[in-house]
């Protein structure tokens, strides 16, 4: 009898064990983002009132892609905002760690630029990303 509930126990160690090496653990991961920089049209003039919208690409593992508005442009085309971004993935799944900003007019697409997050630059502590774009076929 002892050792039919020791032979049990032991297929019941070797699959518990057996199960946790296959699984892998979930880690989560925050990020403070700084976008800085300025839409304008060809004759250099400043595009007001665009949406900045921030859309991960490539880092959460469930809910890429998600995207949101982070801010606008000023009346000269400028934007400057810091925002701090949440995600998770399983430690072992590869994910493109990419980021986009896009710019957006009256639901318009003007522009977009990709980012791959590990080869942003840091500034106080923030990823720094750093977009001077022109657009064209942008009305007022």
């Amino acid at each position: 009898m002892k050792s039919r509930i020791l032979r049990w126990v032991t297929i019941l160690l070797l699959a518990v064990a057996a199960s946790s090496a296959c699984s892998s653990r979930v880690a989560d991961y925050s990020e403070r983002f700084h976008l800085r920089g300025r839409l304008s049209k060809p004759s250099g003039e400043g595009v007001p009132d665009a949406e900045v919208v921030f859309t991960d690409t490539g880092l959460d593992q469930w809910k890429s892609p998600n995207q949101f508005v982070v801010t606008r442009t000023r009346d000269d085309g400028s934007f400057d905002v810091s925002f701090d971004y949440s995600w998770g993935r399983e430690e072992r799944k590869k994910m493109a760690d990419t980021i986009e900003v896009e710019f957006r007019k009256r639901n318009t697409g003007l522009a977009t630029r990709q980012f791959v997050r590990s080869a942003l630059p840091r500034e106080e502590g923030a990823l720094l990303v750093e977009v001077a774009i022109t657009c064209g076929n942008v009305t007022d």
